[in-house]
């Protein structure tokens, strides 16, 4: 019996072992998850707007939208487990350390 596998076969079956390594079994905060990826969303329509229609868009404006960007998809990752009683009850250090690049999520690769 001979055994076919392909790249894109086995690249499907890692990512999809490292999906499950990633994920908890909790339940998600969906109303604070939403709310950070709406934000996202706004941020970067409104950051590529600016890029095709304003020819003045420079890099210090692509930089405080990046920010921003960020600042929104990182907190709905790293906060999606927290209820929302430990959300409002958040200080300035949480607030700093739910921005920062989540240090749990794998990035993608080929």
């Amino acid at each position: 019996m001979t055994v076919d596998f392909r790249l894109r076969d086995v690249l499907k079956l890692v990512q999809s072992i490292n999906v499950r390594r990633h994920c908890h079994e909790t339940t998600m905060n969906k109303e604070h998850l939403r709310f950070h990826l709406q934000e996202a969303l706004e941020e970067l329509s409104r950051t590529v707007a600016q890029c095709e229609n304003d020819p003045e868009f420079s890099e210090a404006e692509l930089l405080i939208g990046m920010q921003h960007l960020y600042h929104h998809l990182n907190t709905a990752w790293n906060t999606r487990n927290l209820g929302t009683e430990r959300i409002e009850q958040a200080t300035d250090q949480d607030f700093n350390v739910w921005s920062l690049f989540p240090n749990d999520l794998p990035p993608m690769s080929v």
